[in-house]
């Protein structure tokens, strides 16, 4: 099985400009091959610090997940 997943880094305006927060969102998809749609599994808050796929691996080992493959897109 494949899921997907898209890492963004949070914003925030200062003056006009703007700047990372030091946090990003991580949201993971698989898609519902029935109705061609795309289903959230995860939305993930994480320091940008911490790697994204390792993180996207403890939460869905805690979800039950197994035998799937990580795309990023």
């Amino acid at each position: 099985m494949n899921l997907y997943y898209v890492v963004e880094k949070q914003l925030e305006n200062i003056d006009g400009f703007e700047e990372t927060t030091g946090w990003k969102t991580i949201t993971v998809y698989d898609i519902d091959t029935q109705a061609i749609d795309l289903v959230v599994v995860t939305e993930l808050e994480v320091a940008n610090s911490i790697n994204s796929e390792e993180r996207i691996k403890e939460e869905l080992e805690l979800l039950d997940y197994k035998d799937y493959e990580l795309i990023q897109l």
